[in-house]
């Protein structure tokens, strides 16, 4: 029987809790979190000449199709439709995309609080940029594909985990009644 745990992506600019969300989600339901970019770090420091997505692809399919939760990537629509194109052909999918949607004074504001070694703020405002170029593109791609959800995590960070939680308990229940209607079908 199909794993009735989701698959969730978790997306959005730099500093808009992506990362911090995806570790208690992925620890409330069960399943493996995929730290994207930490993946795409690795990738660049270990000179692979495989395409990100691919990357990010085999960390995915690492979880045995048990469920999980990515955050960090994809970061472009070229990255998005490389990865979805990897996950059709293993007959997966993202059972939601949750884009995080954060006006830019407070990215800036995270951002400045959180240490990462060499970032300064023109890099900072540089990932900003990058993300906003990319956003609406993101958006309508996942849009297109109707799984995406969008959340202004202004909240507490716990806060905003608990309304994700939410939505992926629904989506799981859902999962589970579908999954035991075509169990009783055969």
């Amino acid at each position: 029987m199909p794993s009735t745990k989701p698959r969730i992506l978790l997306i959005g600019a730099p500093g808009s809790g992506k990362t911090s969300t995806a570790e208690k989600l992925a620890a409330k339901l069960g399943v493996p979190h995929v730290d994207g970019s930490s993946v795409l770090k690795k990738t660049i420091i270990a000179g692979s000449s495989k395409p990100a997505p691919q990357e990010v692809f085999n960390a995915i399919i690492n979880c045995d199709h048990k469920g999980v939760v990515v955050s960090g990537f994809p970061k472009t629509v070229a990255q998005a439709v490389m990865l979805d194109r990897l996950l059709s052909s293993a007959n997966l999918n993202f059972d939601r995309v949750v884009m995080f949607d954060l006006p830019e004074r407070l990215q800036k504001r995270r951002m400045k609080t959180r240490k990462r070694a060499g970032e300064n703020d023109k890099k900072r405002h540089t990932k900003i940029l990058g993300f906003r170029k990319q956003k609406a593109l993101l958006r309508a791609f996942y849009r297109d594909k109707g799984v995406l959800i969008e959340m202004q995590p202004r909240a507490k960070q716990r806060f905003v985990a608990r309304r994700v939680l939410r939505v992926a308990k629904g989506m799981q229940k859902a999962k589970e009644l579908r999954a035991r209607h075509l169990e009783g079908r055969k």
